[in-house]
């Protein structure tokens, strides 16, 4: 499957490239980002990335449900940990305790955890 991966910030922001309905009206700040995964032109996946107190947090990923488990969520987080490490800031990510399969992609990925029961979900740290 071919897959193509877009980066924009505030100034290209359209709330049409979040799929997650939950976050799709939320404000893309100045010093953030979001990330459109497309298969054949159709909008597939997405994710945030906020710029909050020198950190970034990633936020949001989302996959459509008939495209899951083909690697996409993989593809995405790569192409923004590439975009992001140059940044030299700190990249941090929430994520559920019970959801053990975004865990262990986030942990191949790089990601540590750094504390449990946090108020959004256990934090982890890409190192």
């Amino acid at each position: 499957m071919n897959i193509k991966l877009i980066i924009g910030d505030s100034k290209k922001y359209n709330k049409n490239k979040i799929l997650s309905e939950k976050y799709k009206k939320k404000f893309i700040g100045p010093n953030d980002f979001f990330l459109s995964a497309y298969s054949s032109n159709k909008l597939i996946g997405s994710l945030r990335i906020k710029y909050i107190n020198n950190v970034y947090v990633v936020r949001d990923l989302y996959i459509l449900p008939d495209y899951r488990g083909k690697g996409i969520g993989k593809k995405i987080m790569i192409h923004i940990l590439d975009f992001l490490k140059p940044k030299h800031k700190k990249i941090i990510l929430y994520v559920d305790p019970n959801n053990t399969i975004a865990i262990a992609l986030y942990t191949k990925l790089g990601f540590k955890l750094v504390n449990k029961n946090d108020k959004y979900g256990d934090i982890y740290e890409y190192i």
